[in-house]
């Protein structure tokens, strides 16, 4: 009982606490159905290619950004190298 108790108290202060100590990075994909590469008409679900986008960009901004930093990327185009 006190484990469920303790366990609901870390919760809810995680969810609850500011956000202001971890660096963020926001990730906004400008009119995706253009894209060179990523569109609807390339290979591949675009849905997929676009989270694996957002996860890179996630975990660099994690590696690099200082606590309470924050980054917004505005992805315009996506045209991979090879044809």
């Amino acid at each position: 009982m006190i484990r469920k108790i303790l366990l609901s108290a870390t919760l809810a202060i995680l969810l609850l606490a500011p956000e202001t100590g971890f660096a963020g990075v926001k990730v906004r994909f400008v009119h995706p159905e253009r894209y060179t590469d990523a569109g609807p008409l390339s290979m591949g679900p675009q849905d997929a290619t676009l989270a694996e986008f957002r996860a890179y960009f996630q975990k660099l901004g994690g590696q690099f950004l200082a606590p309470g930093q924050n980054l917004t990327i505005d992805v315009l185009d996506i045209d991979l190298a090879g044809h």
